[in-house]
């Protein structure tokens, strides 16, 4: 299941790959921290799923909506944090995300990276 996440990371565009940036490594696991729980409860929706759970993995649709809401909140403060001028670079903070959280970077990724 791919997340519609791209409204907070539509701040993100501005991310230029220009130069190297000491921060990426702290973006990559904010961000990760970010949609950690909502990447955790989709990954047991589709679990149950899969297991013909079908019951209880709709019981935690509103969670999901919940938590979706929460890492968009917190994708949005990062910009705060950073600043919406600073050059990151985006494929340092993609290879960090890779080593610290890749299920959340396969979640997250395309709108995150989006040029």
């Amino acid at each position: 299941m791919r997340y519609t996440l791209l409204f907070p990371f539509v701040l993100f565009i501005f991310i230029s790959c220009q130069s190297s940036d000491p921060k990426s490594s702290e973006m990559a696991t904010d961000v990760c921290a970010c949609f950690k729980t909502l990447v955790d409860i989709s990954s047991e929706v589709q679990t149950l799923i899969k297991n013909n759970q079908g019951d209880e993995a709709e019981l935690l649709l509103p969670d999901i909506d919940i938590y979706q809401k929460e890492g968009q909140k917190c994708a949005a403060s990062l910009v705060d944090k950073y600043g919406a001028d600073t050059a990151i670079d985006a494929e340092q903070v993609k290879m960090n995300m890779r080593k610290k959280c890749p299920k959340i970077l396969d979640a997250v990724g395309d709108g995150l990276f989006a040029k």
